[in-house]
């Protein structure tokens, strides 16, 4: 006689990506997701996929100089949630703890170079 044996359960995928709000460029943000009532994760990654049953779910999003953001979902297909991250104010990042910052912030775009046969009196 063969034992059947029940099949195992697989969860949907739930896929958190991290993306800056002013450019859309991808952040190497580290992720967590929480059960609505937890306080401590039920995962953690900085890759972003879980494999997760289905349910409500807290997920946050931080990086250095950016905003931790936070949001709730309903888990139950395979889904892809992306979280738009602030980039954080020099100050800000100082008065939340970092250690040092750059001032002033790199330009957004380059400066013009100075003309070549600038005579100063």
């Amino acid at each position: 006689m063969i034992e059947r044996h029940p099949r195992p359960t697989l969860f949907p995928p739930l896929t958190i990506e991290a993306r800056a709000a002013d450019t859309d460029a991808p952040i190497n943000a580290t992720r967590k997701v929480y059960t609505p009532d937890g306080s401590d994760p039920v995962a953690v990654s900085a890759f972003g996929t879980y494999a997760l049953p289905s349910g409500k779910y807290r997920i946050t999003a931080s990086a250095p100089g950016y905003e931790t953001t936070d949001l709730e979902i309903n888990h139950g297909m395979p889904q892809l949630v992306t979280i738009k991250l602030k980039r954080l104010s020099g100050w800000e990042e100082f008065l939340n703890g970092a250690k040092s910052f750059v001032w002033p912030p790199a330009p957004q775009k380059p400066r013009p170079a100075p003309p070549k046969n600038l005579i100063i009196q």
